[in-house]
């Protein structure tokens, strides 16, 4: 009996597992199913955005099969470039058969890329179209796994309108280097043949002013001098500034002595002041060294312009020419005038090429706007900086800085600006 209820309890404890064991295969298998089903209903809902956003997509957007090129899909915009339907194109037709590459073997090297890289952007061929026209095109494209397939999916975009826009810029950049070519190479040569005349002139002017004058007559040449000199500063600066479009201006490096320099280029200028009744000075720090390495030519040439101009603008007062070592191993030169100045807002534009600040003032004073544009390219090519600073009524000064390559030994006195009226800078030692 006990035998019996034993055996009765065991078979319904295992009946009871046997129902167990089957109940949570059915929920695991239901559960399963539900998975199931949300990834079929996301991929589904993947699937009908990828849909819309490939045939709404106003680009040009095929699927085609990776190996032989059949197509699979192609949207609106693909059938608008390329000029057929879409159901001339599914099923019917691959990429070969179409012929739509300009170069047959495009496609292949491009397949090949794919393959490699799983995706190319922005590849440029030349395709054609159903009429037959050819055609700049853009490609993007990625290898995509399409009904158990390598497939491939492109965008495409005609690009013929850009590549013309770009030649045609092309051809105007090249059109616009070759007339400021032609425009430097006749400035040079101009600026060549009237010098040639003007430095016999001056030669001649030199030998009348030599020999015995009349006080008239030797203010009338002395006139013709200065302007004979300014004119043949103006064609300088022309053919140097020719020189420098064209790339053919090289800096000669030297030894030279500052303080005769500065005093050579006072004396340029010493008559000019005086006939205007300015004080022309010229101070030279006592660090600064006697001795520079560089191009004295080029400095030579910035002064002159800077002091030409400070004293064409200075109807009275003085016009100083300081020297002073600067920071970093540089030398400052700083040209001070009190003449009718500058708006502060316009100093930036002296510097630019034919750029002056007011056309009356040029009038009555004369000039190009080309002077101030050399020298800043100069003092560039020699590694220094160029600026200025003025007030409307209140004078200016324009200084710039530029490598001293010192040699040993500097200046032991300070150059003083001496009170008479035309100061001029002390011999060097």
């Amino acid at each position: 009996m006990l035998r019996a209820r034993v055996a009765e309890l065991e078979a319904g404890a295992q009946n009871a597992n046997v129902y167990t064991a089957s109940q949570q295969g059915n929920e695991k298998r239901h559960r399963q199913a539900a998975e199931q089903n949300e990834t079929e209903a996301a991929l589904r809902k993947s699937e009908q955005k990828f849909s819309r956003i490939f045939h709404l997509n106003p680009l040009a957007m095929s699927i085609t099969r990776l190996d032989d090129g059949y197509f699979l899909d192609v949207n609106e915009g693909y059938c608008r470039l390329f000029g057929y339907t879409r159901e001339e194109l599914l099923g019917h037709f691959s990429v070969q058969d179409l012929n739509l590459w300009q170069d047959p073997g495009e496609r292949p090297r491009l397949v090949e890329l794919v393959r490699q890289k799983g995706e190319v952007p922005d590849y440029k061929a030349r395709m054609r179209y159903c009429d037959g026209s050819i055609k700049d095109c853009s490609l993007s494209l990625r290898r995509i796994e399409i009904q158990g397939e390598d497939g491939m999916i492109a965008i495409i975009r005609d690009i013929t309108e850009e590549k013309a826009l770009e030649q045609a810029l092309i051809q105007a950049r090249i059109s616009a280097e070759e007339t400021s070519l032609a425009k430097s190479e006749f400035l040079a040569n101009i600026s060549h043949e009237i010098r040639t005349p003007m430095t016999i002139f001056m030669g001649m002017l030199d030998l009348v002013l030599a020999t015995r004058l009349e006080p008239d007559q030797r203010e009338y040449l002395d006139t013709a001098q200065s302007a004979s000199q300014s004119l043949l500063r103006l064609i300088e600066d022309i053919l140097d500034f020719s020189r420098l479009e064209f790339g053919h201006l090289h800096l000669r490096q030297a030894d030279f002595s500052l303080p005769a320099l500065a005093r050579e280029v006072i004396d340029m200028f010493r008559y000019k002041a005086s006939r205007k009744g300015v004080i022309l000075g010229c101070t030279i720090d006592p660090q600064t060294p006697v001795i520079l390495h560089g191009d004295e030519q080029r400095l030579r040439q910035i002064l002159m312009n800077l002091i030409d101009n400070a004293v064409k603008f200075t109807d009275r007062g003085e016009v100083t020419l300081g020297i002073s070592p600067a920071q970093s191993g540089l030398v400052s030169f700083r040209v001070i005038d009190s003449g009718i100045g500058i708006p502060e807002a316009k100093i930036g534009q002296l510097f630019q090429i034919f750029s002056q600040v007011d056309s009356s003032s040029t009038r009555h004073y004369g000039g190009t706007g080309l002077g101030l544009a050399l020298c800043r390219r100069l003092v560039e090519m020699m590694g220094g900086v160029i600026g200025g600073e003025s007030s409307d009524g209140e004078g200016s000064v324009f200084h710039f800085t530029m490598p001293s390559d010192l040699q040993d030994g500097a200046l032991q006195k300070t150059l003083r600006k001496p009170e008479a009226q035309n100061a001029t800078c002390p011999s060097p030692r």
